[in-house]
């Protein structure tokens, strides 16, 4: 003779716990915080962000110039014909 098992649920596993709410977002002072937060974060970080665009853009202008200063070597400017009789 088998014997048949049911499962059962329990009670409490169907009723859902009434007591506690159901929270299906973030409240106006948590996103609050979370601003404040990115702009300390950002206010930090924006002037090393500003020194390295500066950096890059003082780079670039120095690789623009001194291309300009080759390219002018070799077309026979004055600046061009001082600078072969110096090598």
């Amino acid at each position: 003779m088998q014997k048949e098992f049911k499962f059962v649920k329990h009670a409490s596993a169907t009723r859902r716990n009434r007591t506690t709410p159901r929270h299906t977002g973030f409240s106006l002072v948590e996103l609050l915080v979370v601003v404040a937060v990115a702009m300390i974060i950002g206010g930090m970080c924006a002037p090393l962000l500003m020194n390295t665009v500066n950096q890059y853009q003082l780079r670039a202008a120095s690789v623009d110039l001194d291309n300009l200063l080759r390219a002018s070597a070799g077309r026979g400017s004055p600046a061009g014909r001082q600078r072969r009789q110096q090598s």
